[in-house]
């Protein structure tokens, strides 16, 4: 696939750690019986970055480790 990409577009490429990155469930990753696990998720991610799309891209990618983290809570991402 081919892009052009214009002025003050970019591209945020990211492994599939990120997206399924997993919310703690009381000190472990693992949901209990019955409830779905919770992904961070691609749409949380694209909803991120558009929100802190004027950052440069260290900073954004700092903050996008930053929020992931805290999404996981005590457990840290598993991949």
């Amino acid at each position: 696939t081919e892009a052009i990409l214009g002025p003050n577009e970019s591209v945020l490429m990211y492994t599939d750690g990120i997206a399924e990155a997993r919310a703690a469930f009381q000190g472990t990753s693992t949901p209990p019986p019955g409830t779905p696990s919770i992904d961070y998720g691609v749409e949380r991610l694209l909803a991120f970055a558009q929100r802190n799309a004027e950052q440069t891209p260290r900073n954004l990618i700092d903050a996008i480790i930053r929020d992931v983290t805290a999404y996981c809570g005590p457990v840290p991402p598993h991949d």
